[in-house]
């Protein structure tokens, strides 16, 4: 597994992510494979991460980008704005 080097904001959004899905924010988590997460990454799981994040930092995120996100890393970079 690589470890993933976030700055201080990336960082952030990953615990907002996290907090979205109620999963632990430990390390490696950014190499977590959506899919596995099962019913956590549903449509509500989706909804969820977006309003996060926007209420967060206001980045929108557009329901085919975060569709086709595939790990918790594609979550936060689709947020650093």
């Amino acid at each position: 597994m690589v470890t993933q080097t976030y700055t201080q904001s990336q960082q952030q959004v990953l615990e907002v992510v996290c907090d979205a899905l109620a999963i632990a924010c430990a390390n490696g988590v950014q190499s977590t494979v959506l899919a596995s997460l099962g019913p956590v990454w549903d449509s509500i799981g989706m909804l969820s991460v977006m309003f996060a994040i926007e209420a967060y930092n206001g980045a929108v995120i557009s329901p085919e980008a975060i569709v086709e996100a595939k790990t918790v890393d594609d979550l936060v970079h689709l947020a650093d704005v």
